[in-house]
């Protein structure tokens, strides 16, 4: 990640997720990826260095010690991040287990890293590398890895299924967030509640209170026809309805407390999706990250999309030695 602050990823993986996949992949990659970094690992020597950058809460740190437990290679493995990695995750007591024997270190910039020349045998990142100034991060890799050493990587490819996703997914939030301004609706909704004391007062409220509800129903009513299939969208929904759910008996302070805390998450979401959709790398992009390969004195460069198992492009697969 670029050398800033990163609420919104930080905040991501407070939740205790393994992948940016977040619940739809609770018990770590599978499949050609899991598959794709086992092969990777297999191959190193007992008590090889290795280095997951952009680590986020580890994922492929952590198929790394499997593949370390399960051949007794012991690995020395080791992962950092920008963002604030979370000490504790959702998963097996296995996987926890597993996690006990990788080193993180937070706050640490792909651009600038607290090693030594030479501490790593193998430097990977599965959807990170690309995150950060490019320039700065190859040399930085170079000056970590020992001679000889190897970055493996799976970057986000421009054209991919997932960048496509998130594109979608960025302009219904932009347009539910910003152009029908949904959670302004319910703020203005929960304002004029204010606080009865009684039922009387309650129902006087409510009256009051009638067409700023209308104004939120309608928006989403806007919104489920202008993104009907929107994964952001659904989430948006039932949100409100959760927050609607008995609003007029809340304290206000309560209400608005609670509404700012659920904008602040999905300001969060979409800005991880702009963090995702500007990190994706064109062919241009691609040649200039062979440039800058070479001026990194990384004599051998390897850089082919890759697909899954069903031939569906997943990233550029990334090898420099």
């Amino acid at each position: 990640m670029k050398s800033r602050e990163l609420p919104q990823w930080s905040d991501f993986w407070q939740q205790g997720f393994i992948t940016t996949f977040g619940p739809s992949m609770p018990d770590n990659y599978q499949g050609a990826v899991k598959e794709f970094w086992r092969a990777q690992f297999s191959t190193l020597p007992k008590g090889a260095r290795i280095l997951d950058i952009a680590c986020g809460n580890g994922a492929v740190a952590l198929l790394a010690a499997d593949i370390s437990k399960e051949t007794g290679k012991d690995f020395q493995i080791t992962g950092c991040d920008l963002a604030n990695i979370n000490d504790k995750v959702h998963g097996s007591d296995e996987l926890k287990e597993l996690r006990e024997t990788i080193t993180f270190h937070s706050k640490v910039a792909n651009e600038k890293m607290p090693f030594k020349a030479g501490s790593f045998d193998l430097v990977v990142s599965h959807y990170g590398v690309e995150y950060g100034d490019l320039p700065h991060s190859i040399a930085e890799i170079r000056r970590v890895l020992v001679p000889g050493g190897t970055l493996v990587a799976l970057a986000h490819h421009n054209d991919s299924p997932l960048l496509q996703a998130a594109r979608s997914e960025s302009k219904a939030y932009t347009s539910v967030l910003k152009e029908l301004n949904i959670l302004g609706r319910v703020r203005a909704y929960f304002g004029a509640l204010g606080n009865p004391a009684n039922q009387q007062e309650l129902q006087n409220a409510m009256i009051k209170a009638r067409p700023l509800s209308t104004s939120v129903n309608e928006g989403v009513a806007t919104m489920k026809k202008r993104h009907p299939d929107s994964d952001c969208v659904k989430q948006i929904q039932a949100a409100i309805n959760h927050l609607a759910q008995g609003a007029a008996r809340v304290e206000s302070r309560h209400r608005l407390r609670t509404l700012n805390a659920v904008a602040q998450e999905f300001d969060y979401a979409a800005q991880r999706l702009k963090d995702m959709i500007e990190s994706g790398l064109d062919d241009e992009a691609i040649e200039q990250l062979k440039s800058l390969a070479t001026t990194s004195a990384f004599s051998n460069v390897y850089i082919q999309p890759l697909n899954d198992e069903t031939g569906r492009l997943l990233a550029w697969h990334i090898e420099l030695s």
